[in-house]
């Protein structure tokens, strides 16, 4: 089944730089050709707090958000049961399994993805799970990296660019994992 509209949710604390990797990936899906509502919800604080950014994806020109979400990208075990209920039937949740032990309901699909020791063999650093947990999202969805990688070019020093391409290879093995997914990025 092919969806021409999507909505993408990831959640995490504050300071896991959900704001920032939510409109480089944003910025690829438009330059990708689709259409995109992007909604950051955050606390007013520096650190601490669950933030989350939604991203409307579609062939079409959007005018504001909606519910529900179709893929959920989960980088705290608290962006589970808090954003859960807002899945479609046989939605997809994408958590951190070297973090996170979700909870499951039915018709939800779970899929662990080790977004933080990925991020730290090829970043040094566990922050770079955002990064990883979009990649991911591209490869379920069928979206095409060639705008993933020109964001990264455009933004970002040669090093960086470097770990953010030995992630996206990675996250290739890694979304391997779920088969027959109806969630497909609409295609112009």
């Amino acid at each position: 089944m092919l969806i021409n509209e999507i909505t993408i949710r990831i959640g995490g604390a504050a300071g896991d730089g959900i704001e920032s990797s939510s409109a480089g990936f944003c910025k690829a899906l438009s330059r990708g050709g689709l259409h995109i509502f992007g909604l950051p919800d955050y606390y007013s604080r520096i650190r601490g707090g669950h933030n989350f950014y939604s991203i409307r994806v579609s062939e079409r020109p959007l005018y504001s958000h909606t519910e529900p979400v179709h893929l959920l990208l989960a980088l705290t075990e608290e962006t589970i049961p808090r954003h859960q209920d807002k899945l479609v039937a046989e939605g997809v949740v994408v958590y951190d399994s070297s973090q996170i032990s979700p909870q499951t309901v039915d018709d939800v699909r779970y899929v662990g993805v080790p977004l933080s020791d990925i991020a730290k063999e090829h970043a040094g650093i566990a922050l770079a799970r955002n990064t990883v947990a979009f990649g991911v999202a591209a490869g379920i969805t069928g979206f095409d990296l060639g705008p993933l990688k020109s964001v990264i070019r455009d933004n970002f020093a040669p090093k960086v660019k470097l770990w953010w391409m030995a992630i996206w290879r990675r996250q290739r093995q890694a979304t391997k994992k779920v088969k027959n997914t109806p969630l497909i990025f609409p295609s112009n």
